[in-house]
């Protein structure tokens, strides 16, 4: 009934700015979820995307780096990256828009705690999705 609250995203790494992610794709949420974790839950939100614009990605690295991993932990790269996220153009939708999305359409990211809301809470086991990556194998409609 509250909807979700930006007081509880991640200020150090989120690729398109401090928002709400959503995706179509469960495997998306599975694959930034906790490995360590025998039992899952999964949210199925309602989300108000209105105007929906594509954004690039925040880069993952700093300049010099030579970590290939995406969530690079190296302190540069942590630190740039949390500069970046206090910028007010990563914690808000452009002017004229509501939602952002991936340049592959994979993602929907909402700013506002309004803009979504939890609909169900499905608890789950699937081993056979652990590992997947959603972004190497995009499901296709």
């Amino acid at each position: 009934s509250e909807g979700f609250s930006l007081a509880h995203a991640n200020r150090i790494f989120n690729l398109y700015g401090v928002a709400h992610y959503f995706a179509v794709d469960p495997r998306l949420a599975l694959f930034f979820a906790s490995s360590s974790c025998t039992h899952k839950e999964l949210i199925l939100a309602r989300v108000a995307v209105g105007n929906c614009s594509t954004k690039q990605a925040i880069p993952s690295h700093a300049p010099g780096s030579f970590s290939f991993s995406l969530a690079c932990s190296t302190p540069a790269c942590k630190e740039m990256r949390a500069e970046m996220l206090r910028r007010p153009e990563h914690q808000r939708a452009p002017v004229g828009f509501h939602s952002c999305t991936s340049k592959d359409r994979i993602e929907v990211m909402v700013y506002e705690n309004h803009h979504a809301c939890p609909a169900y809470v499905f608890k789950f086991r699937c081993p056979s999705l652990v590992g997947a990556n959603p972004y190497q194998q995009p499901l296709r409609g």
